[in-house]
């Protein structure tokens, strides 16, 4: 945990977080006090959601890791607001594959509680 600009951040890779209730859950149980925002990887997935109060900040994968299906960083700006923005690199391109890797990113979504949000790219 880490505060900037008075806001409480919550850095942690993930691992671990999804059972037994889902990965939002399992993120927010890991800090002891109320976070502003979370920022987190091991899903490979790009998330830039707002919930509850808290976001939550994927930046996703620069080199497209599966389930990723694009390559892409994120940017954190910590005023007096918190602002977050997932800038896209390339979409990956899996011809013959993508649907089943789609119904796979969307699964693992759903199982972790991610499923959420209109600037989640799962």
């Amino acid at each position: 945990m880490i505060c900037v600009n008075d806001k409480q951040i919550g850095l942690i890779h993930g691992h671990g977080c999804m059972f037994p209730f889902g990965f939002k859950w399992g993120l927010l149980t890991q800090f002891e006090s109320k976070v502003d925002a979370i920022l987190y990887g091991h899903t490979h997935s790009a998330r830039n959601t707002m919930e509850d109060g808290v976001l939550f900040f994927n930046p996703g994968s620069v080199v497209g890791r599966f389930p990723a299906m694009r390559r892409s960083y994120g940017i954190l700006t910590v005023g007096d607001e918190i602002t977050s923005q997932i800038v896209t690199l390339e979409v990956k391109k899996y011809y013959y594959f993508r649907r089943c890797i789609n119904v796979a990113s969307n699964t693992i979504s759903f199982c972790c509680g991610l499923n959420k949000g209109t600037d989640s790219y799962i």
